[in-house]
């Protein structure tokens, strides 16, 4: 009776062995071969379990240039218009916090001139339609609103530079 039991015992766990080895799943290294693994430590102890699991560019669809690196995608025409006026922005700022008393006879001066007029009347003109532009319209618009922009900076930059430093200065009209 004994004998019988074990052999029982025997067939019931290579059944339950049987069972479990065709339907756990595949092993990792088959199923994900297009990913890498990282795995992190905390303060010297073994690796725990993969946390962060990263496809390989390739199967990411992402673009290469000859020399490997990833290409981003071009920045839409709207992100691009705000990088160019945050850029304005910041120029205008830096040279009022370097100088105030310098850079307000700068913009006085460079106001009251009719061509600096008629670039700001546009340059309020494009960035208030450029909102209800459609993308394609913007496109096709961003480099002359770029252009707006530097052409104005250009000149109060030029402005401001023919100015003394640190003078209180009456502006003169050209």
């Amino acid at each position: 009776m004994q004998r019988s039991a074990l052999i029982a015992g025997f067939a019931t766990f290579l059944t339950v062995a049987a069972i479990a080895w065709f339907w756990s799943p595949a092993p990792r290294s088959n199923q994900d071969k297009h990913t890498l693994k990282k795995v992190t430590a905390q303060g010297g102890t073994k690796p725990t379990q993969p946390t962060v699991v990263v496809r390989l560019r390739s199967s990411q669809g992402l673009k290469l240039d000859s020399a490997r690196n990833v290409l981003p995608d071009p920045p839409a025409a709207a992100e691009r218009q705000k990088s160019a006026w945050d850029g304005v922005v910041r120029v205008v700022q830096a040279m009022n916090a370097a100088d105030h008393e310098r850079f307000g006879a700068a913009l006085r001066g460079w106001s009251e001139v009719s061509a600096n007029k008629a670039l700001l009347e546009q340059i309020k003109t494009s960035n208030e339609a450029w909102p209800r532009l459609t993308p394609a319209e913007q496109e096709q618009q961003i480099d002359q609103v770029t252009q707006l922009y530097q052409t104005g900076l250009a000149s109060l930059r030029q402005h401001y530079t023919e100015l003394p430093a640190g003078l209180p200065v009456t502006p003169t009209a050209k």
